[in-house]
């Protein structure tokens, strides 16, 4: 089957901004050794208090670190898997989608409510992620029309479907987010013995040959003569 235009594109966004966290991530574990580095100094200097602040800083960032650099590691698998429509890059996909999302929460709750529309943004993205994974034509592409969208998606997907319905000007079309129904498993009846018939008399061939009947005005046969006298 050929490979949707939009999943080519995701597959190469997600490769590239996967490579990009990648080394990102490197920088982070160097900022991070850094002020390890940097706590160890000050605490070795009396500032035994400070030191271990920035210690703390330090393992935070090289946690959060690590965290990106999974992410982003897993961004780079579903985008090749998605180039080769490889069936597990769409699962791949739909984890990753979800984790970002909650990733993004979190961050959000942890800054108090800090890049609040940075976040949107990204939560809006993913979502959109989400509903292209779940048509129709992706589905079939990785081998996926079993899978059904969870069922607190669907309305938000059914208001999507309207937006692009609108935006193309015309209605929109079913989305198919349930799986279609399997066919019923009806066990095959029991068949009914009955004993095989004797089988018929084989006709006598057409060239058998059958003796006369004796007819009952026949002539008796001829007595046999008698036997000669013997000499005197």
């Amino acid at each position: 089957m050929n490979r949707p235009v939009g999943v080519t594109i995701i597959g190469w966004v997600a490769v590239v901004f996967g490579a990009i966290g990648l080394v990102a991530s490197i920088f982070g574990v160097i900022a991070g050794i850094g002020l390890l580095v940097a706590g160890a100094s000050i605490a070795g200097l009396g500032g035994v208090g400070g030191g271990a602040a920035v210690a703390g800083g330090a393992i935070v960032i090289l946690a959060l670190t690590a965290w990106g650099a999974l992410l982003s590691a897993v961004e780079i698998a579903f985008g090749v898997g998605a180039l080769g429509l490889k069936p597990w890059a769409w699962t791949v996909g739909m984890i990753w989608t979800w984790v970002s999302i909650a990733s993004t929460l979190l961050t959000v709750i942890a800054n108090k409510g800090g890049g609040i529309f940075s976040a949107l943004l990204s939560i809006i993205i993913a979502i959109a992620i989400l509903y292209y994974l779940y048509t129709d034509e992706v589905r079939a592409a990785f081998g996926k029309m079993d899978k059904a969208a969870p069922s607190f998606m669907v309305p938000v997907f059914e208001q999507i479907d309207k937006l692009v319905a609108s935006g193309r000007g015309g209605q929109p079309q079913p989305a198919g987010y349930v799986p279609p129904q399997a066919p019923g498993y009806q066990p095959p009846a029991a068949p009914t013995y009955a004993p095989p018939s004797p089988p018929a008399p084989p006709a006598p061939p057409a060239d058998a040959f059958t003796p006369p009947a004796p007819l009952a005005d026949a002539p008796a046969p001829p007595a046999p003569p008698a036997p000669p006298a013997p000499p005197a």
